[in-house]
């Protein structure tokens, strides 16, 4: 390109839209980068694995397992009683909760403490849904056998 004797464009004005600021609040799930509703929403659907065959025996499976809480008895909470639609939940620290049945409501951030277990039962009858806006596993989640 061959030079010119036209002035070069003057600058743009300065932009309308000021930069979002930083929030002050400290978030308890880091700084992200977060997978939100806004962002992001997907339905996950985990298939029924095949049925064992007549003569064979299942064994570890951890929905049968010994000493689970249920998440739909209110012994289970340290607030004495069962979690509330929109609610964040902490399980408590060194359980196994186990979820038996379709719960019809929608909660915050579901969140498994290093020492605990979230296990969804094996219903035959119903598949188990389960909405919640996030998760935070830092213990284990379980479904199936």
């Amino acid at each position: 390109s061959q030079p010119t004797n036209k002035p070069t464009p003057s600058p743009s004005p300065e932009p309308t839209n000021q930069p979002t600021k930083k929030p002050t609040a400290i978030s308890p799930y880091g700084d992200g980068p977060f997978v939100t509703l806004a962002s992001s929403s997907e339905i996950v659907t985990i298939p029924r694995p095949p049925l064992p065959s007549s003569g064979e025996h299942r064994t570890n499976c951890p929905h049968m397992e010994t000493g689970l809480l249920s998440w739909h008895d209110a012994a289970t909470w340290v607030y004495g009683r069962v979690p509330w639609a929109g609610e964040d939940v902490t399980l408590p620290t060194n359980s196994k909760v186990i979820i038996s049945q379709s719960i019809a409501k929608e909660f915050g951030v579901i969140t498994v403490p290093p020492t605990s277990e979230l296990i969804f039962d094996e219903n035959v009858a119903s598949p188990i849904a389960f909405d919640i806006a996030g998760m935070d596993v830092r213990g284990a989640l379980r479904a199936g056998s």
